[in-house]
Order: C-alpha cells, then structure tokens, then sequence
C-alpha cells in the first residue's frame, strides 16, 4: 500500500498484496516462485560514487593475492571508502560472487590503501 521507493505494493481486488520492491530488493513472482534481484541497488552504486565508466569483472578478486594494512598508498577518502564497501556489502544477499572480496576490503575500513 505504500507508495514510496523502499516499499511498494499493489493490491487486486481479492485484497491480496504483491510485493514489488522492499530495502533494495526486487521482487517479481512467477510460475515458478519468487525472483528477488537487486539490479537497480547495483546499477546505482557506480552513479553515486562517480565510477560510470567502471567496467565488470567475472572474477572480482584474486584470492591468492594478500593484502596488507599500511602498504601503498592510503586513499584520500575515507567516508566515501567506507560508503561504498557498505553499499556492496548489501549486494552480498543476492551476489554471493562477491562475497569473499567484501570480507576481504572489509577489514581495511580503519586505514584503507
């Protein structure tokens, strides 16, 4: 019934409620069952950390390659880091593929380089 970007539903006129759309996820029903996507959450993350011309990987992490806190150079800003590993830490309910990077760049929100 609400009319809003978090939640909406629509009603038919036996007064049952299709849900549609709920904390980012898409939901469409089927023959088959229930479809839950998070396609638009992920299209605009790359609008909303200006990274548009970011291309997609198959394989977003090498799981070989170790990571270590202080080394390189440190990235100038933290609160956008920050921002954008909980937005993708979101995407992990319906992109278990990306999981394992998530646990990884996860654990340099403190000093992330």
């Amino acid at each position: 019934m609400y009319n809003e970007n978090n939640i909406l539903l629509k009603s038919s006129k036996q007064r049952s409620w299709t849900l549609k759309c709920f904390l980012g996820l898409e939901v469409a029903q089927s023959k088959n069952g229930l479809v839950i996507s998070q396609r638009k959450y992920a299209l605009d993350i790359p609008e909303e950390i200006r990274m548009i011309n970011a291309m997609p990987r198959d394989t977003p992490m090498d799981p070989c390659v170790k990571l270590v806190l202080d080394k390189g150079e440190p990235y100038s800003n933290l609160a956008r880091y920050k921002r954008l590993v909980a937005k993708l830490n979101c995407l992990t309910v319906t992109r278990a593929d990306i999981a394992f990077t998530m646990s990884v760049v996860s654990q340099f929100l403190n000093s992330p380089c």
